[in-house]
């Protein structure tokens, strides 16, 4: 069975909570649907982002949500589905450290990095700077230094939707200039 998971930006201004996503005409109807920040349609790549954000986060009933949400998640037919999760968005960024780019570090075998590259293949082994240090001049050429991510953990998705939020939060804050946003959360849900 699949797993869906639908991640929406909230703003607090005034007291009162705004979803800031797009609303996006759909061509072949006279509706507009509502984008969103992040979508996932794999629990096997999503599922340990999703638990993060429950581990920062916490349930939320649907009639707290913005009104924009509440048209589309607070009808009677999903009210049997799980609460959704809002995530402040600080506890977000404050996930990833400053200093880091990427979840991993270390020497590669350079084979293993074209893999990577080339296929999307997972890097599982590697070795640090002092196991680098013990090799031979022939040993060493076989690794070159790389950073990445895995499509399996967090990090990846994490800094995936705190750069989302933050292209939301500019053309926001484009339209409305006076207006301060006091709050931001991330609203997830999972079908």
């Amino acid at each position: 069975m699949s797993t869906y998971y639908f991640i929406y930006t909230e703003i607090n201004c005034n007291n009162k909570w705004f979803c800031i996503n797009n609303k996006i005409k759909k061509i072949d109807k006279n509706e507009f649907k509502l984008s969103y920040t992040y979508w996932s349609g794999s629990r096997s790549y999503f599922s340990e982002t999703y638990e993060k954000l429950e581990t920062i986060g916490k349930p939320i009933e649907k009639q707290k949500l913005s009104e924009e949400l509440k048209e589309i998640y607070g009808t009677k037919q999903e009210q049997y589905e799980e609460l959704p999760i809002v995530v402040d968005f600080k506890n977000i960024k404050e996930c990833i450290p400053a200093e880091r780019i990427n979840e991993y570090h270390g020497y590669v075998d350079k084979n293993h990095i074209s893999n990577y590259k080339l296929n999307d293949e997972e890097i599982y082994d590697w070795i640090d700077i002092e196991e680098y240090r013990k090799l031979n001049f022939k040993e060493k050429l076989m690794y070159d230094y790389f950073e990445w991510d895995s499509d399996y953990g967090w990090f990846k998705y994490f800094k995936e939707i705190i750069e989302h939020v933050k292209w939301q939060i500019f053309e926001w804050e484009k339209i409305n200039f006076l207006k301060e946003i006091e709050q931001i959360r991330l609203v997830c849900f999972r079908f």
